[in-house]
């Protein structure tokens, strides 16, 4: 990996003419990124991903493979942690919904293991193998409009349950999947607004 790009400083914090043109092109940041690493239990931007581990980390489970009529399910115990990740401090940020939609690889740090999302899978420290999350993806842009329609309708749900710092930033920080979406439905989106809904 030749680059490495951290959001607080290569966004000039003060300058808003450096915020606006980044922000705009955090879409391609993101979307574009062989992998995004999120502090996912940090309270706050300043607090990074090396935080001290809960040394009450639950039990490891292993997998188990179960047969019957002569097929092999194999059955992957979960922590709740994974869980508790999306009730944490970044999933209530309203910028880092679209970092971590927009990502193809994400690597978690949370209070008890480190987790790896990519669009398709997850896996953790303690459970290697890959799990199935089926694909969520905003990326693929060989999405139908319906589709799209439908994946832009549950991203503005889950965007509006999340929290910013400034008012002013509800739309650029859903601007990327706007973006994405744009380019799927064919539609330019003003101002929070699609125009053909006008």
């Amino acid at each position: 990996i030749r680059h490495l790009w951290i959001d607080s400083l290569c966004i000039l914090q003060d300058d808003p003419k450096d915020f606006e043109r980044e922000g705009t092109a955090m879409h391609k940041t993101y979307s574009m990124a062989t992998c995004t690493i999120a502090a996912s239990s940090s309270s706050s931007g300043q607090g990074g991903c090396l935080i001290p581990r809960d040394d009450n980390s639950p039990a490891q489970l292993q997998p188990c493979n179960l047969t019957f009529n002569n097929q092999t399910i194999t059955i992957h115990p979960w922590s709740n942690e994974w869980c508790n990740y999306h009730r944490g401090p970044l999933s209530t940020r309203g910028w880092c919904f679209q970092e971590r939609e927009l990502s193809r690889r994400t690597l978690h740090f949370t209070t008890h293991r480190i987790f790896w999302e990519c669009r398709t899978a997850i896996a953790s420290e303690d459970h290697p193998s890959m799990i199935n999350l089926g694909d969520r993806s905003f990326m693929p842009l060989s999405h139908t409009r319906p589709l799209a329609t439908k994946l832009w309708c549950r991203a503005v749900q889950e965007y509006t349950r999340r929290n910013l710092t400034f008012r002013k930033d509800r739309l650029p920080a859903i601007y990327g999947i706007a973006r994405i979406i744009s380019a799927v439905i064919r539609d330019e989106y003003v101002a929070g607004i699609w125009l053909c809904d006008f």
